[in-house]
């Protein structure tokens, strides 16, 4: 959410955790930061497109573009 939304998470939020969290959080968000977020990001949606252009032509789905 930091990459995304930093507004709404605030410093505030990540210092306030405690386990388990009412909101589901996993891990330590006090060694969040934006970069480590857009990193994740962006390796998840890399690794998802690569997957599709596997997939693509062995599921008979084809794109021309």
């Amino acid at each position: 959410m930091l990459y995304f939304k930093p507004d709404v998470v605030g410093e505030k939020r990540v210092k306030d955790f405690s386990f388990p969290s009412k909101h589901v959080i996993i891990g330590d968000p006090t060694i969040a930061t934006r970069e480590k977020g857009e990193e994740l990001t962006l390796n998840t949606v890399n690794w998802i497109n690569d997957w599709i252009r596997k997939k693509r032509g062995k599921l008979g789905i084809y794109y021309n573009g």
